[in-house]
Protein backbone atom coordinates (compact mmCIF):
# COMPACT_ATOMS: atom_id res chain seq x y z
CA UNK A 1 0.00 0.00 0.00
CA UNK A 2 1.72 3.32 -1.14
CA UNK A 3 1.10 6.40 0.81
CA UNK A 4 0.09 9.41 -1.13
CA UNK A 5 2.57 12.03 -0.31
CA UNK A 6 -0.47 14.42 0.08
CA UNK A 7 -1.61 12.73 3.28
CA UNK A 8 0.39 13.86 6.70
CA UNK A 9 -0.08 10.03 7.97
CA UNK A 10 1.81 8.99 11.30
CA UNK A 11 3.63 6.74 10.05
CA UNK A 12 5.45 9.15 7.66
CA UNK A 13 5.66 11.66 10.74
CA UNK A 14 7.03 9.10 13.31
CA UNK A 15 9.74 8.12 10.61
CA UNK A 16 10.19 11.89 9.13
CA UNK A 17 10.52 9.98 5.66
CA UNK A 18 8.25 9.84 2.98
CA UNK A 19 7.70 5.86 3.19
CA UNK A 20 7.14 3.69 0.61
CA UNK A 21 4.76 0.69 0.45
CA UNK A 22 3.32 -0.01 3.63
CA UNK A 23 2.50 -3.70 4.97
CA UNK A 24 0.37 -4.59 8.08
CA UNK A 25 1.26 -7.68 10.35
CA UNK A 26 -2.33 -8.74 12.22
CA UNK A 27 -2.77 -11.62 15.05
CA UNK A 28 -4.97 -13.80 11.82
CA UNK A 29 -5.57 -12.51 8.14
CA UNK A 30 -9.25 -12.88 9.73
CA UNK A 31 -9.23 -11.06 12.87
CA UNK A 32 -11.06 -7.92 13.38
CA UNK A 33 -8.04 -5.75 12.71
CA UNK A 34 -7.33 -7.43 9.16
CA UNK A 35 -10.86 -6.76 8.42
CA UNK A 36 -10.56 -2.97 9.21
CA UNK A 37 -8.05 -2.48 7.34
CA UNK A 38 -9.88 -3.78 4.42
CA UNK A 39 -12.32 -2.12 4.91
CA UNK A 40 -10.08 1.33 4.86
CA UNK A 41 -8.73 0.18 1.43
CA UNK A 42 -5.70 -2.12 2.30
CA UNK A 43 -5.13 -4.95 0.09
CA UNK A 44 -5.27 -8.63 1.00
CA UNK A 45 -1.62 -8.63 -0.37
CA UNK A 46 -0.33 -5.81 2.10
CA UNK A 47 -1.82 -7.74 5.71
CA UNK A 48 0.03 -10.42 6.95
CA UNK A 49 0.04 -12.64 10.01
CA UNK A 50 4.15 -12.88 11.01
CA UNK A 51 6.23 -10.38 10.90
CA UNK A 52 8.97 -12.54 9.28
CA UNK A 53 6.48 -13.00 6.29
CA UNK A 54 5.78 -9.16 6.48
CA UNK A 55 9.88 -8.36 6.19
CA UNK A 56 9.88 -10.57 3.04
CA UNK A 57 7.71 -8.74 1.22
CA UNK A 58 9.60 -5.25 1.43
CA UNK A 59 11.86 -3.92 -0.76
CA UNK A 60 14.91 -2.34 0.37
CA UNK A 61 15.95 1.40 -0.58
CA UNK A 62 12.49 2.38 -0.94
CA UNK A 63 11.30 3.20 3.02
CA UNK A 64 8.89 0.26 2.35
CA UNK A 65 7.40 0.36 6.49
CA UNK A 66 6.11 -2.72 8.03
CA UNK A 67 3.42 -1.77 10.37
CA UNK A 68 2.50 -4.23 13.79
CA UNK A 69 -0.13 -4.01 15.11
CA UNK A 70 0.06 -4.69 19.51
CA UNK A 71 0.50 -7.69 20.68
CA UNK A 72 2.45 -10.80 21.39
CA UNK A 73 4.31 -12.10 17.71
CA UNK A 74 6.30 -14.59 18.02
CA UNK A 75 8.20 -14.86 14.91
CA UNK A 76 8.30 -17.95 13.05
CA UNK A 77 12.08 -17.66 12.76
CA UNK A 78 14.85 -15.59 13.74
CA UNK A 79 14.11 -12.73 12.00
CA UNK A 80 17.63 -11.12 9.82
CA UNK A 81 16.67 -7.69 8.91
CA UNK A 82 19.02 -7.55 5.49
CA UNK A 83 17.82 -5.10 3.52
CA UNK A 84 18.53 -1.31 3.68
CA UNK A 85 16.39 1.40 3.76
CA UNK A 86 13.41 -0.27 5.33
CA UNK A 87 11.43 0.07 8.68
CA UNK A 88 9.60 -1.30 11.09
CA UNK A 89 6.81 0.49 13.88
CA UNK A 90 4.88 -0.87 16.50
CA UNK A 91 1.24 0.47 16.33
CA UNK A 92 0.48 -0.09 19.88
CA UNK A 93 2.82 3.11 21.31
CA UNK A 94 5.66 3.51 22.09
CA UNK A 95 6.51 -0.06 24.52
CA UNK A 96 8.73 0.27 27.60
CA UNK A 97 7.76 -3.25 29.05
CA UNK A 98 9.76 -6.00 30.10
CA UNK A 99 7.85 -8.63 29.11
CA UNK A 100 4.86 -10.28 26.93
CA UNK A 101 2.74 -9.91 29.19
CA UNK A 102 2.69 -6.47 28.21
CA UNK A 103 0.64 -7.19 25.12
CA UNK A 104 -1.43 -3.73 24.60
CA UNK A 105 2.04 -2.69 23.15
CA UNK A 106 3.88 -4.23 20.27
CA UNK A 107 6.10 -7.38 21.73
CA UNK A 108 8.04 -9.42 19.51
CA UNK A 109 9.54 -12.37 20.58
CA UNK A 110 12.13 -15.07 19.84
CA UNK A 111 10.18 -18.70 18.62
CA UNK A 112 9.19 -20.34 21.75
CA UNK A 113 8.77 -24.07 21.28
CA UNK A 114 10.28 -23.72 17.88
CA UNK A 115 13.37 -23.35 16.09
CA UNK A 116 16.02 -22.94 18.60
CA UNK A 117 16.99 -19.29 18.66
CA UNK A 118 20.14 -17.36 18.81
CA UNK A 119 18.97 -13.74 18.42
CA UNK A 120 15.26 -12.71 18.17
CA UNK A 121 16.37 -9.83 15.58
CA UNK A 122 19.79 -9.07 13.78
CA UNK A 123 20.30 -5.94 12.06
CA UNK A 124 22.42 -6.69 9.16
CA UNK A 125 21.06 -4.15 6.74
CA UNK A 126 21.57 -0.14 6.64
CA UNK A 127 19.88 3.09 7.39
CA UNK A 128 17.05 1.58 8.81
CA UNK A 129 14.50 2.58 11.92
CA UNK A 130 12.76 0.62 14.56
CA UNK A 131 10.11 2.75 16.58
CA UNK A 132 7.70 1.07 19.42
CA UNK A 133 7.98 -2.39 19.33
CA UNK A 134 9.71 -4.49 22.36
CA UNK A 135 12.06 -7.18 21.63
CA UNK A 136 12.90 -10.14 23.73
CA UNK A 137 14.84 -13.61 24.02
CA UNK A 138 12.21 -15.71 24.92
CA UNK A 139 14.18 -18.87 24.57
CA UNK A 140 15.57 -20.82 27.80
CA UNK A 141 18.72 -22.18 26.07
CA UNK A 142 22.21 -20.97 26.19
CA UNK A 143 22.09 -20.64 22.73
CA UNK A 144 19.41 -18.08 23.12
CA UNK A 145 22.06 -14.86 23.38
CA UNK A 146 20.38 -11.81 22.72
CA UNK A 147 17.41 -9.93 21.80
CA UNK A 148 18.73 -7.72 19.20
CA UNK A 149 22.00 -8.16 17.26
CA UNK A 150 23.21 -5.21 15.38
CA UNK A 151 25.81 -6.03 12.41
CA UNK A 152 24.76 -3.33 9.80
CA UNK A 153 25.81 0.43 9.89
CA UNK A 154 23.32 3.72 11.18
CA UNK A 155 20.69 2.00 12.19
CA UNK A 156 18.22 3.46 14.77
CA UNK A 157 15.84 2.58 17.49
CA UNK A 158 13.31 4.96 19.21
CA UNK A 159 10.87 4.15 21.95
CA UNK A 160 11.87 0.41 22.04
CA UNK A 161 12.76 -2.15 24.43
CA UNK A 162 15.13 -4.79 24.13
CA UNK A 163 14.92 -7.47 27.09
CA UNK A 164 17.55 -10.69 26.70
CA UNK A 165 19.27 -12.83 30.02
CA UNK A 166 15.22 -13.88 30.99
CA UNK A 167 16.29 -17.28 32.05
CA UNK A 168 19.46 -18.52 34.06
CA UNK A 169 20.77 -20.64 31.30
CA UNK A 170 20.98 -17.76 29.21
CA UNK A 171 22.99 -16.47 31.84
CA UNK A 172 25.68 -18.90 32.04
CA UNK A 173 27.90 -17.47 29.19
CA UNK A 174 29.52 -14.40 29.09
CA UNK A 175 28.22 -13.54 25.69
CA UNK A 176 24.69 -13.15 26.52
CA UNK A 177 22.76 -9.78 26.33
CA UNK A 178 19.66 -7.70 25.43
CA UNK A 179 21.53 -5.87 22.83
CA UNK A 180 24.44 -6.70 21.34
CA UNK A 181 26.46 -4.22 19.03
CA UNK A 182 29.01 -6.49 16.78
CA UNK A 183 31.44 -6.19 13.61
CA UNK A 184 30.18 -3.32 11.24
CA UNK A 185 27.46 -1.33 13.41
CA UNK A 186 29.30 1.85 12.95
CA UNK A 187 26.80 4.73 14.09
CA UNK A 188 24.17 2.74 15.63
CA UNK A 189 21.65 5.34 17.65
CA UNK A 190 19.52 4.44 20.33
CA UNK A 191 16.72 7.02 21.82
CA UNK A 192 14.42 7.07 24.46
CA UNK A 193 14.81 3.37 24.66
CA UNK A 194 14.44 0.41 27.37
CA UNK A 195 17.68 -2.19 27.44
CA UNK A 196 17.21 -5.29 30.16
CA UNK A 197 15.13 -5.97 32.73
CA UNK A 198 15.01 -5.73 36.16
CA UNK A 199 12.38 -9.05 36.14
CA UNK A 200 12.72 -13.06 35.25
CA UNK A 201 16.27 -14.24 35.85
CA UNK A 202 18.93 -13.18 38.47
CA UNK A 203 22.41 -12.41 36.71
CA UNK A 204 25.56 -13.93 37.70
CA UNK A 205 28.06 -13.49 34.59
CA UNK A 206 30.18 -11.87 33.42
CA UNK A 207 28.33 -9.92 30.58
CA UNK A 208 26.63 -6.92 30.04
CA UNK A 209 23.12 -5.54 28.83
CA UNK A 210 24.72 -4.17 26.07
CA UNK A 211 27.37 -6.53 24.53
CA UNK A 212 30.24 -4.68 21.75
CA UNK A 213 31.70 -8.10 20.62
CA UNK A 214 33.69 -6.72 17.87
CA UNK A 215 37.10 -8.29 18.09
CA UNK A 216 38.25 -8.16 14.49
CA UNK A 217 40.96 -5.38 13.88
CA UNK A 218 39.56 -5.00 10.31
CA UNK A 219 37.20 -1.97 10.25
CA UNK A 220 36.12 -2.06 13.79
CA UNK A 221 32.65 -0.20 14.61
CA UNK A 222 32.41 3.15 16.05
CA UNK A 223 31.03 5.88 16.72
CA UNK A 224 28.06 5.12 19.12
CA UNK A 225 25.10 7.43 20.63
CA UNK A 226 22.66 6.28 23.56
CA UNK A 227 19.78 9.16 23.82
CA UNK A 228 17.83 9.42 26.86
CA UNK A 229 17.89 5.68 27.73
CA UNK A 230 17.36 3.87 30.49
CA UNK A 231 19.60 0.63 31.45
CA UNK A 232 18.18 -2.54 33.74
CA UNK A 233 20.28 -5.22 35.15
CA UNK A 234 19.36 -7.40 38.27
CA UNK A 235 22.19 -8.86 39.28
CA UNK A 236 23.74 -9.27 43.28
CA UNK A 237 27.12 -10.49 41.56
CA UNK A 238 29.65 -8.04 41.90
CA UNK A 239 31.48 -8.49 38.76
CA UNK A 240 28.46 -8.10 36.82
CA UNK A 241 28.62 -4.96 34.61
CA UNK A 242 25.50 -3.27 32.40
CA UNK A 243 28.17 -2.78 29.63
CA UNK A 244 30.35 -5.19 28.55
CA UNK A 245 33.45 -4.23 25.85
CA UNK A 246 34.72 -7.63 24.57
CA UNK A 247 38.40 -7.02 23.39
CA UNK A 248 40.34 -5.33 21.76
CA UNK A 249 38.56 -3.22 19.10
CA UNK A 250 35.33 -4.04 20.73
CA UNK A 251 34.46 -0.06 20.00
CA UNK A 252 36.20 2.49 17.99
CA UNK A 253 36.31 6.17 18.34
CA UNK A 254 33.24 7.26 20.81
CA UNK A 255 30.77 5.66 22.46
CA UNK A 256 28.23 7.91 24.08
CA UNK A 257 25.59 7.63 27.08
CA UNK A 258 23.83 10.84 27.22
CA UNK A 259 21.32 11.92 29.76
CA UNK A 260 21.09 8.11 30.54
CA UNK A 261 20.09 6.08 33.83
CA UNK A 262 21.82 2.98 35.05
CA UNK A 263 19.85 0.77 37.44
CA UNK A 264 21.15 -2.79 38.70
CA UNK A 265 17.99 -3.91 41.18
CA UNK A 266 18.21 -6.02 44.40
CA UNK A 267 15.45 -6.44 46.55
CA UNK A 268 15.24 -4.25 48.95
CA UNK A 269 17.99 -2.57 47.54
CA UNK A 270 20.21 -5.02 48.52
CA UNK A 271 24.45 -4.73 48.17
CA UNK A 272 25.60 -1.80 45.83
CA UNK A 273 28.02 -3.93 43.63
CA UNK A 274 31.55 -3.84 44.15
CA UNK A 275 32.79 -3.69 40.52
CA UNK A 276 31.81 -1.10 37.46
CA UNK A 277 28.73 0.05 35.49
CA UNK A 278 31.15 -0.89 32.30
CA UNK A 279 33.74 -3.69 31.67
CA UNK A 280 36.13 -2.45 29.08
CA UNK A 281 38.26 -5.24 28.32
CA UNK A 282 38.96 -2.87 25.00
CA UNK A 283 42.59 -1.68 24.96
CA UNK A 284 42.65 0.33 21.56
CA UNK A 285 41.58 3.43 21.20
CA UNK A 286 38.15 4.57 22.52
CA UNK A 287 36.46 6.65 24.46
CA UNK A 288 33.82 6.21 26.60
CA UNK A 289 31.48 9.62 27.16
CA UNK A 290 29.05 10.01 30.20
CA UNK A 291 27.06 13.16 29.36
CA UNK A 292 24.68 14.84 30.37
CA UNK A 293 22.54 13.76 33.08
CA UNK A 294 23.90 10.90 32.78
CA UNK A 295 23.70 8.40 36.25
CA UNK A 296 24.04 5.18 37.70
CA UNK A 297 22.44 3.32 40.85
CA UNK A 298 23.63 -0.19 41.84
CA UNK A 299 27.55 -0.32 41.09
CA UNK A 300 30.05 1.64 43.50
CA UNK A 301 32.24 2.95 39.95
CA UNK A 302 31.42 3.77 36.80
CA UNK A 303 34.18 0.87 35.55
CA UNK A 304 36.49 -1.36 35.72
CA UNK A 305 39.17 0.60 34.37
CA UNK A 306 38.78 4.37 33.89
CA UNK A 307 41.28 4.79 31.27
CA UNK A 308 38.82 5.56 28.49
CA UNK A 309 35.91 6.25 30.71
CA UNK A 310 35.65 10.53 30.36
CA UNK A 311 32.36 12.35 32.71
CA UNK A 312 31.06 15.31 31.48
CA UNK A 313 28.55 15.65 34.51
CA UNK A 314 29.00 17.28 37.99
CA UNK A 315 32.16 15.53 39.89
CA UNK A 316 33.70 14.25 37.17
CA UNK A 317 35.67 11.21 39.01
CA UNK A 318 34.91 7.69 39.00
CA UNK A 319 31.72 7.98 41.31
CA UNK A 320 30.30 11.25 39.53
CA UNK A 321 26.81 10.93 38.30
CA UNK A 322 26.15 8.16 40.98
CA UNK A 323 22.91 8.42 42.80
CA UNK A 324 23.17 8.87 46.46
CA UNK A 325 20.22 8.41 49.66
CA UNK A 326 19.26 12.00 50.74
CA UNK A 327 19.96 12.78 54.56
Amino acid sequence: MSVPRSIKDPISEQLQVDVGDLFFVVDALDDGFANMLRKRGVSRGSIYSTVNAAYAATTGDQDDVVAVKPGLHNLSSDLTWAKNHTHLVGRGGPNQGNADSYTDATVISSTIGGTASVATITVSGVQNQFHNAFFEQGQAAATAVTAVRITGASNYMKKCGMSGLMSNTQDTGTASSSLELGAGSHYFMAEDCTIGTTLWDVNSAINGQIYFSNTSTTNPPQNFLFKGCTIFNQSATATNPAVSLKGNYAVDRLLEFRDCTFYNFQTNLGTILTSGVIKDACGTTHLILLSGTTCQYGWTDWADTHTFVFAAMPTSSATGGTALVTT
